[in-house]
């Protein structure tokens, strides 16, 4: 499952929407998502792959659970603030 992220330098992520939506649990894969656009110089758009262990979470979920490295351009685990 990819997601198009917008998120900030942090790697907190802003907006997502699914790329491939046969992909996405409940959607009906004719539907077609808008894709987040950033508004602001500081943030970022990109498309990633869910690692495998988040793919069953609702997107909610995963916007929650997860953030952007924008080193290594991936999505990990979010660490406590």
């Amino acid at each position: 499952m990819r997601l198009h992220i917008v998120h900030d330098e942090d790697g907190r992520i802003l907006a997502a929407a699914p790329v491939e939506t046969e992909d996405y649990r409940g959607v009906v894969p004719q539907q077609v998502f808008p894709r987040p656009l950033p508004v602001s110089p500081e943030h970022t758009a990109v498309e990633l792959e869910v690692p495998h262990e988040y793919r069953e979470g609702s997107l909610l979920d995963i916007c929650g659970k997860l953030s952007v490295d924008p080193q290594r351009k991936k999505l990990v685990a979010r660490t406590p603030s």
